[in-house]
């Protein structure tokens, strides 16, 4: 009766992920996307990689094996190799609006390690083809409806005739703007929260003035607006960088910004003999994660039920614990429930906690909420007083609180300046939304003229 006992719509790290899982479980299934290529990364994906570290209840082990990384889940349970090698990071720097610059450096464990992000994709996609996964690339899922036993779901295909596709299970793992989620009503009780592009360079050849490390720049004077860029060291040299912009306003604002810190800024000879490796993008739509990621015979796996990005890490590891709840279901048992409970107790620590976005937001916040002078003097002093550690967390959960604690402990900080840090570590994730929406008020009015093509 049906084609296919699942049919994942998305197949990102998570969509791959189960698709792997539940055809190594003996299931038929098909994968979904409306990607030319899914062994390729077409979106802005800056390539973190938290492991070594407990981060979203999961602690990553990195064994390096030759030119493959095997990666271990431990709390989930499974593995996955990684076709490539992962870089470690060990210094982390942010620039302040007039170029000054606080560095922590962890002197034994890396702070992170950075993988890319197309070979991560490449690796689950290979497997899946291994396993007998059938895959229809270019293909777009219009609709889905629940029918007797399954799901019926309307497809059309390069722009061809509408078809229908049946399965006994769906899964819907596409992305933040979810359109099977909208389709089946999940979002009427999730407000959108914000909508934030983002805009990502990868470039080899760029020269900093930095041996190694991520590089988080604020301020007008060096992006023409107020945001914050990040770079990313990519895994294939030290010049090699993904630079990814996080600016409030009118989505043209972020080229604006990359193509004035790239072209126009202090540090624009960085860039002089750099090389254009490929450009991204990506809008995230951000909803309160689903506290139920299930309806009927579907289940939402990745960001089509987070708050904001789960990361390919967080991604893979809700479709690997994703199969196994539908092939519980299908075998009669209530694995979607289960899926549930791991969902709000053991995945995205920001599924349940929502000051956990707040922590995760602080650190392109700072020169918004202390301003741009008072951050200056505050980087002047750490310039004197550096952050060097034998290990350091690099969680975006903690890195910003870790980062305040050391500004608030400096020698001939101000009383005042020590309060309005204690005031961003507490703040509350409501605070710093109305921070955001005066920066996109102050970001409007942006002269696009200037914008380079």
């Amino acid at each position: 009766m049906f084609e296919y006992d699942v049919i994942a719509v998305g197949c990102g790290p998570a969509g791959l992920m189960a698709c792997i899982e539940l055809k190594k479980r003996g299931f038929s299934v098909a994968g979904i996307d409306i990607k030319v290529r899914l062994d390729k990364n077409y979106r802005a994906a800056a390539g973190f990689l938290f492991d070594e570290q407990d981060f979203n209840n999961e602690y990553i082990r990195n064994e390096p094996r030759g030119d493959t990384t095997l990666l271990t889940f431990t709390k989930a349970g499974f593995t996955f190799l990684y076709p490539g090698k992962t870089r470690p990071v060990h210094q982390s720097h942010l620039i302040s609006n007039s170029g000054r610059i606080y560095t922590v450096t962890a002197r034994n464990k890396p702070i992170m390690h950075t993988m890319d992000p197309t070979l991560w994709l490449k690796g689950l996609y290979d497997e899946a083809r291994r396993a007998g996964v059938v895959f229809r690339t270019r293909t777009m899922a219009i609709n889905a409806r629940e029918i007797p036993g399954g799901m019926e779901i309307e497809v059309r295909q390069d722009g061809r005739k509408k078809e229908k596709m049946t399965c006994r299970k769906l899964i819907a793992a596409d992305g933040l703007s979810s359109r099977i989620a909208k389709r089946l009503g999940m979002n009427r009780d999730r407000p959108l929260m914000d909508n934030a592009p983002t805009v990502e360079y990868h470039m080899d050849n760029v020269q900093t003035p930095f041996a190694e490390g991520d590089i988080g720049i604020f301020g007008k004077e060096n992006l023409g607006m107020d945001g914050y860029i990040v770079m990313v060291p990519g895994v294939n040299g030290e010049k090699e960088y993904r630079i990814e912009t996080a600016v409030h306003g009118p989505a043209l604002n972020n080229y604006y910004a990359i193509d004035y810190f790239t072209r126009k800024s202090r540090f624009a000879h960085w860039f002089e003999n750099a090389r254009m490796l490929s450009k991204h993008a990506a809008l995230m739509q951000m909803f309160p994660a689903m506290k139920v990621p299930y309806t009927g015979n579907v289940i939402f796996l990745g960001d089509a039920a987070a708050m904001a990005e789960s990361l390919y890490p967080g991604a893979t590891a809700s479709g690997y614990m994703g199969a196994a709840a539908v092939a519980k279901e299908l075998g009669g048992e209530k694995g979607f429930a289960q899926y549930t409970e791991w969902w709000n107790n053991s995945a995205l620590e920001m599924t349940n906690d929502l000051q956990k976005m707040a922590e995760y937001a602080k650190r392109f916040l700072f020169n918004s909420w202390m301003g741009a002078e008072v951050m200056d003097r505050l980087f002047e002093l750490a310039e004197k007083n550096p952050l060097t550690v034998d290990e350091f967390n690099g969680s975006p959960y903690d890195f910003a609180r870790s980062v305040i604690e050391h500004l608030q402990s400096l020698p001939g900080i101000h009383r005042d300046w020590q309060q309005q840090l204690e005031g961003l570590k507490q703040a509350s994730l409501h605070e710093f939304i109305g921070v955001i929406e005066k920066l996109k008020e102050g970001n409007r009015d942006i002269d696009y003229s200037k914008l380079q093509s």
